[in-house]
């Protein structure tokens, strides 16, 4: 009797039941997106929620960087997400995305926005994630500046200038290094900045 007594309190008793779904670290994403995609119902038996699970399908959300759920018993279920920060945006033909840090894709977004440019014809995630390196090391100086990036590959990358003059910079290898040149050289009017080799770096008219 006792352990159907059990069996009954902790998989059929109301008392412990989810009745509270809480979501943390919404911005640009809503609550009900969070939600939705987690598919805990109202009345799921505690017992036989499955963080993990939770955490799975969550994290299948372009948007989500991470996500940890935790629950608070007797009935309560809380998922907290960090979402992606975009750091520049993608232009493939006429369609624009975020890109974080990470180099990860996401989100469309709208032609006119105050980020980095990188266009390509076909991405790869190396190229992606190699700009996103170079444009988390880039100065302010450099940033103010910055009309556009091109990438043919991971090492050929460029940085166009709102005057239309270029920074070669190679890889993303030595990235911190190559941005201190590049700004201390913009002060040399140029019309070609090279930095792909940053210890001897060269300027052309």
């Amino acid at each position: 009797m006792a352990t159907l007594a059990a069996v009954w309190f902790f998989w059929f008793s109301d008392f412990l039941a989810v009745s509270e779904l809480t979501v943390k670290g919404c911005s640009a994403l809503r609550a009900e997106q969070i939600t939705d995609v987690a598919k805990v119902a109202v009345g799921t038996p505690m017992i036989s929620v499955d963080e993990t699970e939770i955490e799975a399908r969550v994290a299948k959300i372009p948007e989500v960087k991470s996500v940890q759920v935790s629950t608070s018993w007797p009935n309560k279920v809380n998922i907290e997400i960090v979402e992606r920060t975009p750091i520049y945006r993608l232009q493939v033909a006429g369609d624009f995305f975020w890109v974080d840090e990470d180099g990860v894709r996401f989100t469309s977004a709208k032609e006119q926005e105050n980020l980095p440019l990188l266009q390509l014809e076909s991405p790869n995630n190396r190229i992606l994630r190699d700009v996103g390196a170079v444009v988390v090391s880039l100065s302010p100086e450099l940033l103010n500046r910055l009309d556009r990036i091109s990438a043919n590959s991971p090492d050929t990358i460029e940085l166009i200038l709102t005057d239309e003059s270029t920074v070669v910079w190679g890889s993303a290898h030595d990235s911190a290094l190559k941005a201190k040149v590049a700004t201390a050289l913009l002060k040399t009017r140029a019309a070609v900045y090279d930095v792909s080799a940053p210890q001897n770096p060269t300027t052309q008219r």
